[in-house]
């Protein structure tokens, strides 16, 4: 049952929502503003993999979600400039570890923000030996390649889960152009 909202809430939720919204096919959208809304919708965070071993390149990503139970399968969104983006396009196989909030260095580093003090340690999932994941995740999915759909300038990889771990690490999560983590349980 939902709560009634205060007299003094409701006012100031119409008050803030009097203004009229700029719709997608306004030819004034302000590309910095969007990025900025869209900002505001937390993530997790992500790296994508494809090869392992000296074959192994890697990309982080916040454009991560679960697609489907039955099949499992998951959707990552590559922008067509990112190198990623190329190698994905042929690859049968990819991997996605989902960061924990100990591994903001990983993030940056996959990134593009080179971390030289940071260790790098992969491993591979049973099943799904030829995909490199990040240890220390706090989940890994091992991903057959089964769709490409085109997004604007960006391409949804769609992934069947071969095989996943999961850890009780607390994710690293991504809201406003910023790093943060999930508050301790209370």
């Amino acid at each position: 049952m939902n709560a009634p909202v205060p007299a003094a809430a409701a006012e100031t939720l119409s008050h803030r929502t009097a203004s009229p919204l700029k719709h997608s096919s306004d030819p004034r959208l302000d590309e910095r503003q969007l990025r900025s809304a869209l900002g505001r919708f937390a993530t997790g965070v992500v790296v994508i993999t494809v090869g392992s071993g000296d074959t192994l390149h890697a990309m982080t990503a916040n454009a991560f979600m679960s697609g489907s139970l039955r099949p499992p399968l998951i959707v990552v969104s590559v922008g067509h400039r990112a190198r990623m983006h190329e190698r994905l396009m042929a690859a049968e196989r990819f991997g996605v570890s989902v960061l924990s909030a100990e591994q903001e260095p990983h993030s940056r580093h996959f990134a593009g923000e080179p971390q030289s003090a940071l260790e790098l340690r992969f491993a591979q999932l049973d099943g799904v030996h030829d995909v490199g994941l990040l240890e220390y995740a706090t989940a890994h999915f091992g991903l057959r390649t089964v769709d490409r759909h085109p997004c604007g300038d960006h391409t949804l990889f769609v992934g069947e889960i071969l095989a996943f771990s999961l850890d009780e690490r607390r994710p690293l999560l991504f809201i406003g152009g910023r790093y943060a983590s999930v508050a301790a349980d209370r």
